[in-house]
């Protein structure tokens, strides 16, 4: 059965916002827990690491802390403590049905993690410890920060990556982005207060998050064989 959309003109559309709302809500990060759950086995170091993130939300925000580690020398005091933020933020918000809030829940996770490691430098604040984490990109209010040697900012290889684990891992959701992809549904997540992910203001943003879910459905689409 064919995907419903929206007609923009001569292009076909398929808004989401609320992630309760079928069947394109689930294609947001900010899921209920355990809905949509991430699994994450990485090696930093020679340090074995293994996560299960209740939304792909928290999983995003946990890019930001492994790459930070990524970057660290295996010996600096820092490593320790951001495995253990790790941890926290894995379990912040992790009963069914909660929703993880990236500027109360993380933010707040990046505060406490600050003021309680005085003597190891995490920045003084919010904006220094995302720089240190290659995560200071805006698209409006800093867009020459946290980019990569490509010109991307880390932020959208760090959602890139998120989506992909959530997608694998969820088949119906992976489904849904082959079938945009293959019926040509560009995803649009609405928000006129976010720029780069999504619609921003006056449907001028733009949404970045439904270009990547339909970049990973084309990927989808060629590794079975089949025509984007």
């Amino acid at each position: 059965m064919p995907r419903p959309y929206i007609k923009l003109g001569s292009i076909k559309i398929a808004p989401f916002k609320n992630p309760t709302v079928e069947p394109y809500g689930p294609f947001t990060n900010t899921t209920s827990a355990w809905e949509y759950p991430v699994k994450q086995s990485i090696i930093i170091h020679e340090e074995q690491l293994n996560f299960n993130w209740p939304s792909a939300e928290h999983a995003f925000h946990g890019q930001k802390l492994i790459h930070l580690k990524s970057k660290l020398a295996a010996t600096d005091p820092r490593q320790a403590v951001l495995t253990k933020t790790l941890h926290q933020l894995e379990n912040t918000k992790n009963n069914p049905g909660d929703e993880f809030l990236p500027y109360s829940d993380y933010n707040m996770l990046i505060k406490n993690l600050i003021e309680t490691n005085p003597t190891l430098y995490f920045g003084a604040n919010q904006k220094e410890f995302d720089a240190l984490c290659d995560a200071s990109f805006h698209s409006v209010k800093a867009p020459k920060l946290g980019l990569m040697a490509n010109g991307e900012p880390y932020l959208l290889e760090f959602m890139r990556l998120t989506l992909k684990m959530k997608f694998d891992q969820n088949p119906e959701l992976k489904q849904l982005a082959i079938d945009c992809a293959h019926e040509e549904i560009i995803p649009i997540k609405i928000s006129h207060l976010d720029n780069y992910w999504a619609s921003g203001p006056e449907g001028a943003g733009q949404n970045r998050l439904g270009i990547t879910i339909l970049e990973l459905g084309n990927h989808y689409l060629k590794t079975q064989g089949k025509k984007s």
